[in-house]
């Protein structure tokens, strides 16, 4: 297992290892785990090295990468030669270049760009035709911008102005989104932030004059829990689209739950990431096993797999190698102490259409972006 380092999320290398193996160990299968450390957002040789030291000197059956789909692509000849299994897990705030499948490469997300994409389509359906988009420095160099906006303006709606934070909190000023509100009328806002940002975001949008008087959509971050239980309730009527959320009451939630319990641990959804990846292990070494270690042959066997995962059934496109799954309306409400916490409403119903529609359009035309994995930075 190749696992990152984040400013943002501390602990997120730990989140990731030890949710993996509470895994194992609640399903019973002694399957030795080795881990190396691929630094800051998994960019460069770091990457290259760590995989090559896992396949060679140790010579694993399975590499499970919390990296983004370029770093995964750099890798891919090393496992194509070696013949293994390669599972990526990561935030998904990524649009490959090309969603064909590769042979040896699965993948299981946390859709921020997938939910992005939902967001802004809820927010077309709802009929916003004017809106805002509102970023940060960090956040606006990573896809997941695309596809909100792609998302909304599917409807026929524009973004009228976009906001982005500086790069140093010292230098955030709300005026000129407020004087963007008064300039263009907007009906709506879009949010695409992550912790430290978003946090500043919340606090200075919930004290301005504008605060309830925009519908207000959010990125899939932005709602993500434990970041959440750390922000004062300020501004009503914030929603968007989660994959995963500690109040779903599936059976293998409530396991994966109780296992990080015992440990001491709050369970997350990073956690509940490598939780759900540790389940496809299980089915990847047995059809290893079945296989004799040909990873080519087992690859054809997980082919149409289902995985009973934290956030319900993960389905496996054949076409992308990628393992979709539910996701979930949620708006940001006040708990006991005045902070927020999600309430958790209807699963989405147009889920399906919408994950055709994303996977239908790579990113062909040009762009850039942060060349580290979404929510890994320093």
């Amino acid at each position: 297992m190749l696992f990152p380092r984040s400013s943002s999320y501390p602990g997120i290398g730990y989140d990731v290892t030890e949710g993996f193996r509470a895994a194992l160990d609640h399903y019973g299968r002694d399957i030795k785990v080795v881990t190396e450390s691929v630094g800051i957002g998994g960019i460069g040789n770091e990457v290259y090295k760590a995989a090559e030291s896992l396949l060679m000197n140790h010579g694993v059956d399975l590499l499970v990468a919390f990296i983004d789909h370029f770093a995964a692509e750099k890798i891919e000849p090393l496992c194509t030669a070696a013949n293994k299994l390669l599972l990526v897990i990561e935030p998904g705030g990524v649009i490959p270049t090309s969603w064909a499948a590769a042979p040896l490469r699965f993948h299981i997300t946390l859709d921020a760009a997938f939910g992005s994409r939902i967001a802004g389509h809820m927010a077309g359906l709802e009929g916003m035709k004017k809106t805002v988009f509102a970023t940060s420095f960090y956040d606006g160099g990573y896809l997941n911008c695309s596809a909100y906006i792609d998302g909304y303006t599917a409807w026929g709606g524009a973004v009228c102005h976009n906001f982005v934070t500086p790069f140093r909190f010292e230098d955030f000023k709300i005026e000129p989104l407020l004087n963007a509100v008064d300039e263009h009328r907007p009906d709506s806002i879009l949010a695409q932030f992550s912790y430290d940002t978003g946090k500043l975001f919340l606090d200075e949008y919930g004290k301005s004059e504008i605060s309830g008087q925009l519908q207000f959509y959010a990125s899939p971050f932005l709602l993500e829990e434990s970041f959440l239980q750390t922000v004062p309730f300020a501004i009503t009527g914030i929603r968007g689209a989660v994959p995963w959320s500690v109040q779903l009451q599936n059976e293998t939630n409530l396991a994966f739950l109780a296992a990080m319990e015992e440990q001491g641990r709050q369970g997350n959804c990073f956690s509940a990431l490598s939780w759900d990846a540790a389940q496809f292990a299980v089915k990847a070494i047995e059809a290893l096993s079945a296989c004799k270690n040909n990873g080519l042959k087992a690859a054809a066997l997980l082919n149409n797999i289902e995985i009973e995962s934290t956030r319900g059934v993960l389905r496996h496109d054949t076409a992308t190698n990628y393992f979709y799954g539910p996701l979930y309306e949620a708006e940001v409400v006040a708990d006991e102490n005045g902070r927020c916490k999600l309430d958790i409403k209807e699963e989405i119903s147009f889920l399906e259409e919408q994950w055709k529609e994303h996977t239908s359009k790579p990113m062909t035309h040009t762009h850039s972006r942060w060349t580290n994995t979404y929510l890994c930075t320093t």
